[in-house]
């Protein structure tokens, strides 16, 4: 299962990763972590989603990532229901991606065992609307692995994500995101 799911992401991830190169050096992840938290007058709501898939193309500095929005896991049931039912719809729209790069990215950069400042900027796909983006992130090399962590903010209204007049007190309008990942070499 392990190794259909690492073919399967190979695929997925194959046409922009080698773009630059048909040599590239790939590290990626199908166990990232990324969750959200709202904080709102009546309910704080927080998701955390354990199955992200990212790659990051060592000789470009060029990265993707998706994730299964029905995968977010809740403190209460009914919280992930009216998520992927009434806010995220993810039936309709299952994934979330994101494709950009690392600005100014030199391997030389990620070399040292130190906590590296990177700006990230790519096109991120969120309930059908694509939004450019450019974040700040963190990158350290830790035993042969690249960890990579960033946190930024949402707005739902960005993204076309409605929030019933009935329910306005319980949903933050922003939503901080939070992501963690452990990139190793792509192993075929």
């Amino acid at each position: 299962m392990k190794s259909r799911f690492k073919v399967h992401l190979f695929l997925w991830l194959f046409p922009m990763l080698f773009s630059s190169s048909l040599y590239a050096q790939i590290y990626s992840t199908g166990s990232g972590h990324i969750w959200f938290f709202s904080e709102a007058p009546l309910e704080n709501i927080e998701a955390h989603n354990y199955q992200a898939s990212c790659a990051l193309n060592m000789n470009s500095g060029e990265m993707v990532c998706k994730v299964t929005m029905d995968r977010f896991e809740f403190e209460k049931d009914l919280m992930k229901k009216h998520f992927n039912e009434n806010y995220l719809e993810s039936e309709t729209y299952p994934h979330s991606s994101f494709k950009g790069s690392i600005e100014n990215f030199n391997t030389e950069i990620i070399q040292t065992d130190s906590i590296i400042p990177v700006i990230i900027t790519g096109e991120l796909l969120l309930h059908g609307v694509t939004k450019s983006i450019r974040e700040q992130a963190r990158l350290k090399i830790r035993d042969g692995a690249i960890e990579g962590e960033a946190l930024f903010t949402l707005k739902l209204e960005d993204y076309k994500i409605k929030i019933p007049r009935a329910v306005i007190k319980n949903i933050a309008e922003e939503v901080d995101v939070h992501v963690e990942i452990i990139l190793t070499p792509y192993k075929k």
